[in-house]
């Protein structure tokens, strides 16, 4: 169980996480030379999903580390979105 109160707000990434990897298993993408693929085919689509959930709900903003980044960058005048 988590104690972070934004977890609930991320369930979809864990949930296109769990889709992903079940389509990688199922396929051959994880096998040899392939494995980094089949690792970017889990990763990317549960990175995009949080970073849209973190942007648009939060502001960019959550209790996790990489906020402290997201706020500099957004200090050097980058967007969010």
């Amino acid at each position: 169980m988590s104690t972070d109160i934004y977890a609930f707000y991320f369930i979809p990434v864990q949930i296109m996480t769990g889709i992903m990897a079940g389509f990688v298993f199922k396929t051959s993408w994880i096998k040899k030379w392939k494995t980094p693929i089949g690792v970017l085919l889990i990763s990317l689509p549960g990175t995009a999903v949080s970073a849209v959930i973190t942007a648009f709900l939060f502001g960019g903003v959550t209790s996790s580390g990489s906020s402290i980044l997201v706020v500099l960058l957004h200090k050097l005048g980058m967007n969010l979105v």
